[in-house]
């Protein structure tokens, strides 16, 4: 093999090794798809992947704030699960929205993936294959006709998102349950808000991860050492201040989150009035307690929620409700209460669709075509009576989408790309199709083409979600504009934009915290806006006055003489957003507030009173992390600590890593660091050799280990580890080792025997990595052990769950430094024959010559002196050989040497009675113990092998007595072949000592004749 060669697959054989050792190293090789932008290592994450390393079974819920890679983190849990082979059959059960975000993720590092979108193709799937990821909406797979068939394959890992979700008493709880009870399989539930005010919730989440938790919900919540012994153990969350911290610098820009009050025409100001008066009236006897739940109600309230969008959606939904006719009466408040837990959620997360549902506005119409034949005449008159208003007057300027216009056109001359975010497709729609014309008032002129739209529903121009890797990257190259709803961007990767505007107002604190995190995450470079818009009439005000502007810390813009739009503007930074000084929060549960209650409240006039309900609900989290010490609080020089305890200070700057991966990268013929090279490099699994040795000064030898730890008899890391003046080193250490003592230099590789060591040596090398490693992990195993033993015996635990892990050392390669006259006989004699060829002097090769000799350019002269003197050397060999078993006497008659190259397609044929030897003899100046042969001399060697050999004369250039020479009987005859090393006259089988290898070159000779 060529010395290139041999570089090139001993760089990808070290990687290969060493990368999957170590948790910041394989960040870098986690991206390993094309699609997509670069997958940038994180601290935070490289710790908890870590832990991952280390525990068996993985049971952890991933609780980091929004936008700070949990589904990345996951998905390195689960490629490197695969790659030590304990993940072959991966469950992703998700929200219905996220399905194709988790697609596009797992593709892009490399997994193999299927998205199941309905119980047809659950069957189908589930019963052919299911190797790989399988990616399903957690309300299809929890539905009674299909939940057996999730639970009949043995899914070695399970990963549920938004984990909040799963709460007890419910199927997506029992699912779940179900796939825990077997406590070695893998579970990673994901979510930025593991606890929202209800402990039970929380607690039935964490016995998921752990069945060994006594069923006893009180008795955990009130032990005081149990909350304290989950963190970094079972949950993990980390914010973005310990994000920013970890990494030395402000990884998350500033994020300026604006609210802007319009003012509205006339014509608008009358027909708001009128709806606001209309819902009123309707609500009116909707009084607290069983009411709430009519359909009086509902309608309303999914009315207010319309106008609270867009002028458009509430004159759609107006119509509609105002078409249809009287129904016959039924008992359907249960029905109600079902819809409005299905519609009316806090996060997007939580909406609950159906097969055939994909935005809101199908909720919203089938609500509307089964709820508005319950009015009576009298109501649906008023409600129509506000619609023919509204056809009547004509409302020529639509007030919010000139002031999102202006704000647009503002960012767009700025070279900023914005997003603008509803939650219906009916305003989206709207949206799409006006903004062009009202940005042509402010200077913008803008082609379809710049102007994105992505919807889960069939919009003229809009993309479909099915598309939406399409969008992204139109967006990213040629759009300035990028017009969705909440649900269908969903997986869109948006740090592209630096603006984002949210075209109504959300009711709730997480889905505006949800919004803001879509720009405001890891990967965004610039700082960033939110916008939210708020008309000048009544509703939108209170919504702004009562609710906004007390549980948030929004001030108006002092200093600004005339805002960029509207009569004024409110503004506050996205990191200090909520208001957490409003109340004083004791801790008690009080009764959970929902959107539907926020926005009835609204219609009542008592949206006031709600604000400091919502702000308990946001400080309940705040008074159980500092009172009962609940949710994790990270402290990341602590994170900092243990991975620089396992991966060294020095390297806890990946500038530094960056610049030991680009050197490997370099070898391998890239500039930067390729993520998708590392990440083929990694998959394809590749042994180092056994020797390998290097040309050098000095003469001294290493031992590479592999540390290979257990859990119990499963083997979960293997971490190659070596010892350099008393430094144990592994990881970027051990690879920047490799790159200066050994890939820099001259070395060569070979799979020989590794050396004996001393017993005592050997235990001393050994002890020493032992403890050393044992030093670098030990501290988050006493965590664990602490986590099982101090709850075991304070009765929350009735059996252990983690396993302890041990570690085994294997000596895999002896790396031997050698002073040049050592290096070049290694270089060019197998090492077990050195012991025969002690006292030759060697002519090694050089470079050039083999070069010259691999195109057989090697120069006439020496071609001719080097066979000549090979030639004369075997004559010389085989008649002494001869004459001393027959006497000189019988030459001629009994024996004969005889030269016949000139004639034959050999070089020397030898007679021996009636034995006849057929002789090809190669000749070298320098120690290379290689024969070209040529075709035909190959024919004729396979058709008489039973009495062909080839002599090889090597090191000619050195001197009388330095020759070494080999013989090779049946060289073509892999089975039978035997290998002969020449020593003082006499023949000593080499043959299981050396390696053959043949490689075929063909060449064509063209010639031009007259």
């Amino acid at each position: 093999m060529k010395k290139e060669s041999i570089t090139r697959e001993f760089t990808k054989a070290v990687l290969n090794k060493t990368i999957p050792s170590d948790p910041l190293l394989f960040f870098y090789s986690l991206k390993a798809s094309s699609k997509g932008k670069p997958i940038k290592p994180f601290l935070h994450q490289a710790h908890l992947l870590h832990h991952a390393m280390l525990i068996r079974p993985v049971r952890f819920l991933i609780a980091d704030e929004i936008g700070l890679g949990k589904t990345i983190e996951a998905l390195a849990i689960a490629r490197y699960l695969e790659l030590m082979g304990e993940a072959k059959r991966i469950l992703v059960l998700v929200p219905k929205i996220l399905r194709e975000q988790w697609r596009e993720e797992i593709q892009r590092v490399g997994g193999e993936v299927r998205v199941i979108r309905s119980g047809k193709e659950l069957e189908e799937k589930l019963r052919k294959r299911t190797e790989g990821y399988t990616v399903v909406s957690i309300d299809l797979a929890k539905k009674r006709e299909h939940i057996d068939k999730i639970l009949r394959v043995d899914w070695d890992l399970v990963i549920a998102d938004e984990a909040h979700n799963i709460t007890p008493n419910t199927q997506r709880y029992a699912l779940l349950s179900e796939l825990a009870k077997k406590k070695d399989r893998h579970i990673l539930l994901l979510s930025a808000t593991p606890h929202r005010g209800d402990t039970k919730d929380y607690l039935s989440r964490l016995m998921i991860l752990d069945p060994t938790l006594v069923d006893d919900y009180k008795k955990l919540d009130k032990t005081q050492e149990f909350y304290p012994r989950t963190h970094d153990t079972v949950i993990f969350r980390r914010t973005k201040d310990v994000v920013d911290e970890l990494e030395g610098e402000k990884v998350f820009k500033t994020c300026r989150f604006v609210a802007t009050v319009v003012d509205i025409t006339d014509e608008e100001r009358a027909f708001f009035d009128k709806l606001e008066n209309a819902l009123q009236e309707l609500i009116k006897h909707s009084k607290r307690g069983h009411s709430e739940y009519s359909v009086q109600a509902l309608l309303a309230v999914l009315l207010r929620k319309r106008a609270s969008s867009s002028y458009h959606a509430a004159v759609k939904t107006l119509s509609k409700i105002a078409s249809r006719a009287n129904a016959p009466e039924r008992e359907i408040h249960k029905d109600i209460e079902k819809d409005i837990r299905k519609l009316f959620t806090w996060g997007y997360d939580e909406i609950d669709f159906d097969e055939d549902e994909y935005e809101i506005d199908d909720i919203v119409d089938s609500i509307i075509d089964r709820y508005a034949p319950y009015l009576d005449e009298a109501q649906r008159r008023a409600l129509r009576e506000v619609y023919d208003f509204v056809k009547r007057i004509a409302i020529k300027r639509d007030s919010k989408l000139d002031a999102v216009a202006k704000i647009v056109a503002d960012h767009l001359k700025k070279n900023e790309r914005v997003i603008i975010f509803t939650e219906f497709v009916d305003t989206l729609e709207y949206i799409y199709r006006n903004l062009p014309s009202y940005l042509k008032h402010y200077g913008i002129e803008i082609s379809r083409n710049e102007i994105l739209c992505l919807s889960g529903r069939n919009v003229e121009g809009c993309q479909d979600k099915k598309n939406i890797d399409k969008v992204g990257k139109e967006f990213e190259t040629s759009g300035k504009i990028l017009v969705s709803t909440d649900v269908a961007s969903e997986g869109l990767n948006l740090q592209v934009a630096s603006v984002l505007i949210n075209y109504e107002a959300p009711w709730t604190p997480i889905k505006l915290e949800q919004r803001l995190g879509r720009i405001w995450r890891l990967g965004q470079e610039r700082n960033t806006t939110a916008y939210t818009v708020f008309l000048a009439n009544n509703m939108d005000m209170d919504v702004l006055e009562s609710l906004y502007r007390k549980i948030t810390t929004i001030r108006e813009q002092a200093g600004e003489a005339r805002p960029l739009v509207g009569k004024k503007i409110y503004v506050a930074t996205a990191d200090k957003l909520w208001n957490l000084e409003l109340t004083s929060y004791e801790g008690d549960e009080k009764k959970k507030i929902s959107e539907y209650d926020i926005i009835l409240a609204s219609l009542r006039k008592e949206l006031s009173g709600y604000s400091e309900a919502i702000i308990n609900m946001i400080k309940s989290l705040s008074y159980e992390l500092e009172k009962k010490k609940v949710i994790p609080k990270a402290r990341a020089e602590k994170i900092r600590k243990e991975l620089a305890r396992i991966e060294g200070e020095r390297w806890l700057n990946k500038s530094n890593v960056e610049e030991v991966i680009k050197k490997y990268m370099k070898m391998l013929g890239a500039v930067e660091v390729h993520s998708e090279m590392l990440a083929r490099i990694v998959r394809h699994k590749k042994e180092l050799p056994k020797k390998i040795f290097v040309k050098s000064k000095d003469k001294k030898v290493y031992y590479l280990y592999l540390a290979k730890i257990k859990a119990g008899n499963q083997v979960v890391r293997e971490v190659p580890v070596i010892i350099d003046e008393n430094r144990v080193l592994h990881g970027v250490s051990l690879l920047e080792w490799f790159h200066h003592n050994v890939l820099s230099g001259e070395f060569i590789t070979a799979d020989y025997p590794l050396r004996r060591i001393h017993k005592m040596e050997r235990i001393r090398i050994e002890t020493k990595l032992k403890a050393s490693l044992e030093i670098k992990i030990d501290e988050i195993w006493r965590r664990y052990r602490k986590y099982e033993d101090s709850l075991k015996s304070r009765g929350l635990k009735v059996d252990k769950l983690f396993r302890g892990f041990d570690i085994y050392l294997e000596r895999i390669t002896d790396i031997e430094f050698l002073p040049e006259k050592e290096f070049n006989k290694v270089k060019f004699i197998p090492p077990d024959l050195l012991d025969l060829l002690d006292g030759v002097e060697i002519n090694p090769p050089s470079d050039d010559y083999l070069k010259l000799f691999d195109r057989s350019f090697l120069p006439l002269e020496k071609l001719v002196e080097a066979e000549k003197r090979a030639m004369e050397f075997v004559m010389k060999l085989e008649e002494k050989r001869l004459a001393e078993k027959y006497g000189w006497d019988g030459r001629g008659s009994t024996w004969n040497v005889e030269d016949v190259s000139l004639r034959e397609h050999y070089d020397i044929k030898v007679v021996e009675g009636k034995d006849e030897r057929y002789i090809e003899v190669k000749g070298h100046l320098p120690l290379l113990l290689t024969a070209e042969i040529t075709e035909a001399e190959r024919d004729f060697a396979e058709k008489h092998e039973d009495n062909y050999w080839i002599y090889i004369v090597a090191n000619l250039g050195a001197g009388e007595g330095n020759e070494v020479v080999f013989k090779i009987f049946k060289p073509f005859n892999e089975k039978e072949r035997r290998v002969f090393l020449v020593r003082d006259e006499k023949d000593v089988d080499v043959t299981d000592t050396v390696n053959v290898t043949i490689t075929t070159k063909r060449r064509s000779l063209i010639s031009v004749r007259n």
